[in-house]
């Protein structure tokens, strides 16, 4: 991990950072390095707990974490043990839509569907180019008044209630949505027809994407949905787990269009019940991350920009520092060493806190709230407090030259 020059990679990617925008995303990654170093290692997925999951005979469905015995009770269960169901609470729940996507929220649900964030930002590209979707570099749910007339005209069309939502959020774009009131069935017939004549070929992968895009905006713009539901808890052979159940929907609203991983079932009642089907196995107690997952932690923890999400990941792919097993991201022993040695000698400045504080200097820059050179000098003094020290002064041969 060391320049031709000699010089340690870390003392050249903070002062990247405060260049130019590709340095934000060498600054961003080292907070990844951290948020990676933190995913599991498969030593550490070795380590398995027991589990035992139940079939009852009225159809209900139940996993129990950490049974001692666990192969020993599916066994015994399928000769015939019995389960009791109580009801804690049943009622209505009221669901409202979840707003549009933004950049990190559409690659979550994209890599859920098996995209790869890298290759869902490339699609998503395509579309965008192709005039299909709004800009999906963006941090905003913002709705313009162009957005709520493709939605209310696509809804209106088929019989289905507009409720508009504007989500005034601040961002410099809107939301990533749709352009045109076309959804994937039709946008695919007009693609084969020759009525859509895109710059760029669109295959099936942009079909699913649009798809999803679509219908999370037009969703968006729809009334709630209220659903029955109940929650249950089941007791077997000193064992208890809650579950909650969605039973069927009293208010159909959005879900004619999205439904968000909702399974219906029931309802059930209380009673005694036997078990029909019994099985055990070994799992890890904990779930690696996802790309999903580090992409939703950058969101929270106030990391990167909608512009460097896939970048940052691919980085940290492309050199080594963590390696996908399946959709499970895991890191190696080089990633931890790396993040190990860059908090050991360089823990002030890769900071999430001072990445966060870098990043609103530069959005400050930006907006011409203040001076570039007023920010470069205080970070220019504090770079030289911390590498003087170690033998490598800023702007010396081998550096970026402020």
């Amino acid at each position: 991990e060391r320049e031709s020059a000699g010089v340690p990679r870390a003392r050249l990617v903070y002062r990247e950072a405060c260049l130019n925008c590709e340095g934000e995303i060498e600054d961003v990654e080292l907070q990844e390095r951290g948020l990676c170093a933190k995913c599991l290692s498969e030593e550490e997925l070795r380590e398995k707990v027991p589990y035992l999951w139940v079939s009852l005979e009225n159809g209900l469905q139940v996993n129990f974490a950490g049974v001692e015995g666990a192969r020993e009770l599916a066994s015994r269960a399928k000769g015939g043990l019995l389960a009791s169901v109580s009801i804690l609470s049943s009622g209505e729940k009221r669901l409202e839509p979840l707003p549009p996507f933004t950049t990190d929220s559409l690659l979550r649900e994209a890599n859920r569907m098996g995209f790869d964030v890298g290759y869902a930002m490339n699609l998503a590209q395509d579309l965008f180019e192709a005039g299909l979707i709004t800009y999906h570099r963006t941090d905003a749910t913002r709705v313009s008044e162009v957005g709520l007339e493709v939605a209310k005209q696509y809804l209106l069309e088929r019989g289905l209630a507009f409720a508009p939502r504007r989500y005034e959020l601040e961002g410099a774009h809107e939301c990533i949505r749709p352009t045109k009131p076309l959804d994937a069935q039709q946008l695919r017939l007009y693609l084969r027809l020759g009525l859509l004549r895109p710059p760029i070929p669109l295959g099936a992968d942009h079909l699913r994407l649009y798809d999803l895009i679509f219908r999370r905006f037009m969703a968006s713009q729809m009334e709630p949905a209220v659903v029955e539901c109940q929650e249950l808890l089941v007791r077997l052979e000193g064992l208890e787990a809650r579950k909650e159940v969605w039973v069927r929907p009293l208010g159909q609203g959005f879900l004619a269009l999205f439904s968000p991983a909702l399974r219906f079932e029931g309802p059930y009642h209380e009673g005694t019940f036997r078990v029909k089907d019994a099985r055990a196995w070994l799992a890890s107690p904990v779930k690696p991350y996802t790309q999903a997952d580090v992409v939703a932690l950058m969101k929270e923890r106030g990391i990167g920009r909608p512009s460097t999400y896939s970048k940052i990941l691919e980085v940290l792919l492309s050199r080594g520092y963590v390696v996908k097993k399946g959709r499970a991201l895991l890191a190696t022993r080089l990633g931890r060493s790396v993040y190990s040695y860059l908090r050991g000698n360089f823990g002030p400045l890769i900071s999430e806190e001072r990445t966060r504080r870098l990043e609103g200097l530069m959005d400050a820059i930006e907006r011409g709230e203040a001076r570039y050179l007023e920010v470069l000098g205080p970070l220019y003094r504090e770079l030289q407090e911390v590498l003087v020290p170690l033998g490598q002064a800023p702007g010396r041969s081998g550096n970026i030259p402020l």
